[in-house]
């Protein structure tokens, strides 16, 4: 299994930036722990060959994500034709959450192919939320990528 560090790397300088989002990648990140990586990947392994979703929780530090928890959603849950939580999904989770200091700052989806974002619309991901893919293939370790909804568009961010 392939897991992101889970030491972060300073951000990218301004000139790193400009050529980045041109590039349609950008400054933000995700920090995502090698517990919770591991967790993800069992949970991919487990609906393997079929695809898993849920929210990634954590805290907001400018254009930092720090994730803390992951929770996982039923499919059935799922609007129909929808393969990530809705806007009331989200909601609902947001509200859950009460008062503990914590948001939901993703959601994340395993799939059983390749890890390019463009089978997933940018509309259906609520806007600057972060979408992280798992990606666990036949034979071999689960590969992990992460974008951000900016202004309609899905823009690579880097996950460590």
């Amino acid at each position: 299994m392939s897991v992101p560090s889970s030491e972060s790397q300073p951000l990218m300088a301004s000139a790193s930036d400009q050529l980045s989002k041109a590039l349609g990648r950008s400054s933000a990140e995700s920090i995502l722990p090698s517990h919770l990586a591991r967790q993800l990947a069992s949970l991919a392994e487990i609906s393997y060959p079929f695809e898993s979703t849920g929210f990634l929780i954590g805290h907001r530090d400018g254009e930092r994500n720090l994730i803390e928890q992951v929770t996982y959603l039923d499919p059935s849950d799922l609007p129909e034709g929808r393969q990530l939580p809705g806007p009331e999904a989200v909601q609902a989770a947001r509200d859950s959450l009460g008062p503990a200091g914590l948001e939901v700052i993703g959601v994340w989806r395993a799939v059983s192919c390749c890890t390019e974002a463009e089978d997933v619309r940018a509309q259906d991901v609520p806007e600057e939320i972060s979408y992280l893919r798992v990606s666990v293939p036949a034979l071999g370790s689960a590969r992990f990528r992460s974008w951000r909804r900016v202004g309609g568009a899905l823009i690579e961010e880097s996950l460590h």
